[in-house]
């Protein structure tokens, strides 16, 4: 932040005074990122529906929900077929954790407070999912120093997880279904009033009509002698 103060001058530090901070900073947002900050939602999302982009409304919308319904049914066979508590990139992410700290030491401060000795020193307060490094405020998920404390107090690491990272929320997530539409030629019966969507019932407007204005001739100005009168040069009489 102070590189940027002192190499963006005084627009820069304007800028930053006035942004929000909870729209680009992890510290700052009032809700859980897990971690995750994400600036392209949109232009990903654009890619992956980019061969849908040209076809008519209609067409485009029901492509859309081709492709979600895919998505789902295929993330929900995936999340039948793991058999652990966490997803297993998590789980990969968990075990990682534990050898990292797996020659620190924790010492109890007093109730579920801990410092634990590692490449420095750390606070660690289990009840509150608290590490003064602010990893596992800002993940939910605990770092290598709240997991040497948990391992310390001989508790369940799995107990101070957030339910996020597991494989029964991950299966909650997509347990809803999208079910297929029939063609609308299928859906609508001939002879049924109820299927036959009729248009709305409208007046026409009235068309103002303009009064007319009645037309003035234009004098004409004879090319032969000047004239300005009901003739022309053709059928002037005057003697030059």
């Amino acid at each position: 932040m102070k590189n940027l103060r002192d190499e963006g001058g005084a627009p820069m530090k304007t800028f930053l005074e006035n942004f929000p901070k909870e729209n680009w900073s992890c510290a700052y947002f009032k809700g859980n990122r897990y971690g995750d900050m994400y600036s392209t939602v949109s232009e990903l999302f654009q890619s992956w529906t980019l061969e849908l982009s040209v076809l008519p409304i209609c067409q485009m919308v029901d492509g859309i929900r081709i492709k979600l319904m895919g998505m789902m049914s295929e993330r929900s066979c995936e999340a039948e077929q793991c058999s652990s508590i966490l997803c297993p990139e998590m789980e990969k992410t968990l075990n990682e954790m534990l050898i990292v700290g797996r020659h620190w030491n924790a010492i109890r401060s007093c109730g579920s407070v801990f410092e634990v000795l590692a490449e420095g020193s750390f606070t660690v307060d289990l009840d509150n999912r608290f590490c003064s490094c602010h990893e596992w405020q800002m993940k939910g998920f605990p770092c290598a120093h709240a997991l040497v404390a948990v391992r310390k107090n001989s508790g369940y690491v799995y107990n101070y997880i957030d339910d996020y990272f597991t494989v029964s929320h991950y299966r909650s997530s997509y347990a809803s279904n999208i079910l297929p539409l029939p063609d609308i030629k299928d859906a609508v019966h001939e002879g049924s009033e109820d299927t036959v969507v009729l248009p709305p019932l409208t007046r026409q407007p009235k068309k103002n009509k303009r009064k007319s204005v009645e037309k003035v001739p234009r004098p004409i100005k004879c090319g032969r002698c000047g004239a300005v009168g009901g003739h022309n040069k053709k059928t002037c009489t005057a003697i030059i």
